[in-house]
């Protein structure tokens, strides 16, 4: 979960619950599949994110992308300086997420 200053900051129980499928489905503003948890998307076939299957993440308008692995043990975030206008991808942040899982 997690802890910080002796502070446990998310249960173990709590993390289980964000990644249990609430629904999937084609999301109709990005027309793309996506698997949701609690307020995040899920690994699926369609998009998927790194090599493990407990993976969450969301991302931004113009290519900001947060993902959490848990099997990995990793977490990424990427905010850009300039933005890209499309609303889903960016050759940046896929570039980095490869090298992030490349080098592991």
């Amino acid at each position: 979960g997690g802890e910080l200053d002796g502070i446990h900051l998310l249960s173990e129980e709590a993390i289980k619950r964000s990644i249990e499928e609430q629904s999937y489905g084609k999301d109709l503003v990005l027309n793309v599949p996506i698997r949701f948890g609690l307020g995040w998307g899920l690994q699926n076939k369609e998009l998927p994110i790194g090599p493990n299957p407990n993976v969450f993440y969301w991302g931004g308008f113009g290519g900001s992308v947060i993902i959490i692995d848990l099997d990995a043990k990793l977490s990424i975030c990427y905010v850009m300086n300039k933005m890209v206008s499309t609303l889903t991808g960016d050759p940046r942040s896929e570039r980095l997420i490869e090298a992030v899982y490349n080098s592991l």
